[in-house]
């Protein structure tokens, strides 16, 4: 929770401070065996959407296909 509020890793992570706000919503993490791997492509998604000038919506689509594959 510390690093939430970080102002350095906010610097590198835009809108990281906003988690502590879903977690306060946020029920349970989804109860699958892949969640670890689905939880990576997010990851890779998001930093994606910060670091590149690519358009979102490409990026979630592209993250969705890999997490499609991942379910099958």
């Amino acid at each position: 929770m510390s690093t939430w509020n970080d102002p350095e890793i906010n610097k590198i992570i835009p809108y990281y401070h906003k988690l502590d706000a879903l977690h306060t919503v946020a029920k349970m993490l989804p109860q699958k065996k892949n969640w670890a791997s689905i939880a990576a492509v997010i990851d890779e998604m998001v930093l994606s959407v910060v670091n590149s000038d690519q358009p979102i919506e490409k990026l979630v689509e592209h993250a969705q296909l890999k997490i499609n594959e991942l379910e099958k």
